[in-house]
């Protein structure tokens, strides 16, 4: 696999096909935050996770400050993704969601006032279970493995798609 970053920004597409690599079997758990911080912040926290990647060979090219292009392997790379988690403290359910829509790849917003994730970008809106409500999206929320150990919410390096609407 051979990624050449011209741009420091990620785009969504390229972020959608690092977040899918992680399902390696060295998939791992990163640490969130407390469950009492996420349910003072409201149920809804938005977060950039460093996600850990493993391939075999993973090349990063970048230049120098003279131009000249510095190519290097890693067996490991880290890249921030996007992640909500929301927290029922009345069910103590958690769910972690990837923080983009499954249409364009746009960085959802959470809108309080009605309890769903909003796509800015082409309006399709979801709510607090991930589930499809409205717009253009193809499927309900993308979502990543959580658990809870000892009060702290750990997030898995796993995408799991989510379900196709009719």
């Amino acid at each position: 696999m051979r990624l050449r970053f011209n741009h420091w920004r990620i785009r969504p597409v390229l972020l959608l096909v690092c977040v899918t690599s992680c399902t390696s079997p060295r998939a791992t758990f990163t640490p969130f935050a407390p469950v009492d911080w996420v349910v003072g912040a409201g149920g809804v926290v938005r977060r950039s996770l460093p996600i850990h990647l493993h391939v075999e060979r993973f090349q990063l090219d970048s230049f120098g400050a003279d131009g000249t292009l510095q190519p290097a392997t890693y067996d490991e790379v880290l890249f921030p993704v996007d992640v909500y988690v929301v927290y029922d403290p009345a069910t103590q359910a958690v769910r972690a969601f990837l923080a983009r829509s499954p249409h364009g790849g746009c960085l959802l917003n959470y809108v309080a006032e009605r309890s769903a994730f909003e796509d800015p970008c082409y309006g399709s809106r979801f709510d607090l279970d991930g589930a499809y409500q409205a717009g253009p999206s193809p499927r309900d929320l993308d979502q990543l493995p959580v658990e809870l150990r000892e009060q702290l919410i750990w997030v898995k390096n796993e995408l799991v798609y989510g379900k196709e609407h009719p």
